[in-house]
């Protein structure tokens, strides 16, 4: 299985750029995925170049 770590000075570099964590709201809904877990999905993409 490959493996691709992403730096946490990446994450740092690119988190002003995603927008700010926000929690449910009072109605309900599904949790949005946290910026750091999106960002990591696609590091490990352009990492292994999987499809």
């Amino acid at each position: 299985m490959a493996t691709a770590t992403m730096p946490d000075a990446f994450f740092e570099l690119v988190s002003h750029h995603l927008p700010p964590e926000q929690p449910v709201g009072p109605k309900g809904g599904c949790p949005r995925v946290r910026n750091r877990v999106a960002v990591r999905v696609i590091w490990f993409m352009l990492a292994t170049g999987c499809r």
